[in-house]
């Protein structure tokens, strides 16, 4: 009798626990969807375009290179494509460059914060960039007059490990010593990046390599990239893996700045008016994600699993991308450019040679393309 009861309870369990699979796959895959969709058609308010620079100039991307032709496959939480985005998109105007006759002072005025000397210039003042090499350490700094662009390296650094003691750095060292750096120099005025969020990597001297480390107490270099936001918007460069204020950061004794206190630096700082009124209207996701799956979209990072982000990223071969997120985000390069527009991000993963190969992003251009001026053939 107590036999029958429990084979009885159990048939019951398993008819109620297939009830309940049936009733949450039905509710995640078709009624929170279709609900998703009447909410937006009734309550979300479309935004009016209002194209008021006319003809907007076509983005300029970097490519990844890649080996193999993808396979693309949505690996969403639902398995279909996200609801809510909107029909159209502000547009930002970029402050126009000024030239201005100081320019090359304040260049060597910059230079001289890092600890370059004026023998140390290698490039004559007439010229656009300025460079500087440093005899002891080796570093390079250049400075784009016009732009504010600075960059700055430093060859041969495993071979310069002594100048960086280990334990003198934490995730708030770091984002401090970069700040005030990109501060004195004046590449830190917009609110937008005081406001936004940093990315803080450490790294150590592995043989003639600066390789990954998670231990802080190990850190001899630290890898900040800083990133900004609109509206709740990112603002992505041409790889989302690099702020456009991307910085290598080494141990400051007594707030004395060198060279090898930052051997790595590349920075582009670009302001915009904030209070912008020109909207633009959208590619809508649909169409955006069936002209990714033919392959329209521009691959903007692909980084292996287990990579060492102090080095330069490789080309893998992908065989398969499985986008696991797409959402709306805003584009800026590290050249001038006019208007700041948007773009559909797609994250994800990809596969290559049936292995778990690693994080894959894809960028494709959100503005319809009746807006957009077409490129000059050169």
């Amino acid at each position: 009798m107590k036999l029958t009861a429990t084979a009885e309870f159990f048939k019951k369990s398993l008819v109620l626990l297939g009830g309940f699979v049936v009733v949450y796959y039905f509710s995640v895959l078709i009624v929170i969807p279709i609900g998703k969709s009447i909410y937006r058609a009734l309550m979300v308010k479309d935004v009016p375009p209002n194209t008021v620079y006319g003809r907007l100039d076509p983005l300029e991307f970097s490519r990844t290179a890649i080996t193999g032709t993808p396979v693309y496959k949505l690996n969403t939480e639902t398995g279909g494509l996200p609801y809510g985005f909107p029909n159209a998109m502000i547009i930002y105007k970029f402050t126009p460059i000024s030239f201005s006759y100081l320019s090359g002072k304040t260049a060597k005025s910059d230079a001289k914060y890092f600890g370059f000397v004026d023998s140390d210039l290698i490039t004559s003042l007439e010229e656009r960039v300025y460079k500087w090499r440093n005899i002891i350490t080796g570093s390079v700094l250049e400075i784009n007059t016009e732009t504010k662009g600075m960059k700055m390296g430093t060859p041969s650094l495993a071979t310069k490990s002594t100048l960086f003691p280990k334990g003198n750095l934490n995730q708030e060292v770091a984002i401090s010593h970069a700040t005030k750096m990109l501060t004195a120099v004046g590449r830190f005025d917009d609110s937008l990046y005081s406001s936004g969020n940093q990315n803080v990597y450490f790294g150590k001297f592995y043989g003639k390599r600066v390789i990954e480390t998670e231990d802080p107490l190990e850190a001899q270099i630290a890898r900040v990239d800083f990133y900004r936001s609109i509206n709740n918007y990112k603002i992505y460069g041409p790889d989302p893996t690099k702020g456009l204020l991307h910085i290598w950061v080494g141990a400051i004794k007594k707030d004395r700045v060198n060279p090898a206190s930052f051997p790595y630096m590349e920075t582009s700082y670009w302001e915009f008016d904030t209070t912008s009124t020109a909207t633009y209207p959208i590619v809508s996701v649909v169409q955006a994600w069936k002209d990714v799956q033919e392959g329209k979209g521009i691959i903007a990072s692909v980084v292996p699993k287990g990579f060492n982000l102090f080095e330069p990223k490789p080309n893998p071969k992908v065989d398969e991308i499985l986008i696991n997120d797409i959402y709306l985000a805003y584009y800026e390069t590290r050249t001038p450019q006019n208007y700041l527009q948007p773009i559909y991000v797609f994250d994800g993963n990809y596969i290559s040679n049936n292995a778990a190969g690693g994080d894959i992003t894809i960028y494709f251009p959100a503005i319809l393309g009746e807006y957009i001026n077409q490129p000059t053939q050169k």
